[in-house]
């Protein structure tokens, strides 16, 4: 008894993955506890499950988390989980130059599989660097094919430190892990020379991991300050993609994919973070405070005659919209290159 039981949706890593689904891979709790109630000891019902394929997962005090699959097709469908006696992992956490133990660093060993993300354990390293995880289930090594293979990942992180993800080798019982400082990125924002009236959104994606170690480098966001100054730090090494745009953060999540929201990018860059050094960047927006804009103008015809009321939309990097005039002829307001 005294199983803690959870359900995670189970998907078809075949089929495209799509925004609801990147989201899985935030770990959290894949369901609300009391979904089972406990019937006889060891033995647990939820009477409330909907046709489809998901993943039970379990947890009980002094043993590993255990994992199944099953497709529900039928009123009644009886699974057996197996929860091992696990075994630990041993990190210590120091700094890559010095060679310093780091305290208060959080380490995580989490699953990924087709129903998202799986925290198997987390916990903090002591003063000495040092920090035991688990029991952990037997690790085997990454399988599936596409997107969303069935893997085990390390992951260390301290808030003066660069993020450490790794994909955890199946044997290893002692780990050191080595963070390093990173870099920095910091820059200003200016109206060709003139200070900006407005804040501006700055984000980096990290763009030296391809797939899903991906998912353990999520953008970061920042804003300018009233003298269009920025300053990012803490950045793992390698190569990002800068991109200045449109605040809009501030606005509530949902409502934005429903607007289909599409905030212009006023300015984009690679950019190359060096461990330890400050990268500086200087953005100029021109006098007008929005970068190089355009026009687009043209003519719409149907059937050989032009073609009068005709909507043009001009979309991308925002949108404008215009109406053809009697001659078919258009021209857009000016918008963001």
């Amino acid at each position: 008894g005294g199983v803690d039981l959870r359900l995670a949706p189970a998907r078809d890593p075949s089929k495209r993955l799509g925004f609801f689904d990147m989201a899985a891979f935030l770990p959290r709790p894949p369901a609300p506890t009391g979904t089972f109630s406990e019937v006889e000891p060891g033995r647990y019902v939820n009477t409330k499950l909907g046709a489809g394929s998901y993943e039970v997962r379990g947890r009980a005090a002094g043993f590993a988390p255990g994992f199944v699959e099953v497709h529900c097709a039928s009123e009644e469908n009886e699974v057996t989980l197996l929860m091992p006696a696990g075994r630990r992992l041993d990190v210590t956490v120091i700094e890559a130059g010095s060679k310093a133990p780091i305290a208060d660093a959080r380490a995580s060993v989490l699953r990924g599989s087709s129903a998202g993300l799986t925290k198997l354990a987390a916990r903090v390293s002591g003063q000495d660097g040092h920090v035991v995880l688990g029991p952990l289930p037997d690790l085997v090594p990454a399988t599936g094919d596409g997107f969303l293979p069935d893997t085990t990942l390390l992951s260390v992180q301290h808030p003066r430190y660069g993020d450490h993800s790794v994909e955890l080798d199946p044997s290893a019982t002692e780990l050191v892990v080595e963070l390093q400082p990173g870099g920095t990125l910091a820059g200003k924002v200016h109206w060709g020379g003139a200070v900006p009236t407005r804040l501006y959104m700055l984000t980096l994606e990290y763009q030296d991991v391809d797939g899903f170690m991906g998912l353990f480098h999520l953008p970061r966001f920042t804003l300018t300050d009233l003298a269009g100054e920025f300053r990012i730090t803490n950045l793992k090494p390698g190569k990002y993609r800068a991109s200045l745009s449109e605040r809009f953060l501030q606005q509530e999540p949902f409502k934005m994919m429903v607007d289909d929201l599409e905030p212009a990018t006023l300015w984009r860059q690679e950019i190359e973070i060096q461990n330890g050094e400050t990268t500086e960047v200087e953005i100029d927006l021109t006098p007008s405070g929005r970068g190089v804009t355009a026009r687009l103008t043209g003519q719409v015809r149907f059937d050989g005659r032009a073609l009068e009321g005709a909507k043009v939309r001009v979309s991308g990097n925002g949108s404008v919209e215009v109406l053809t005039d009697v001659r078919g002829r258009f021209e857009t307001a000016e918008f963001s290159c």
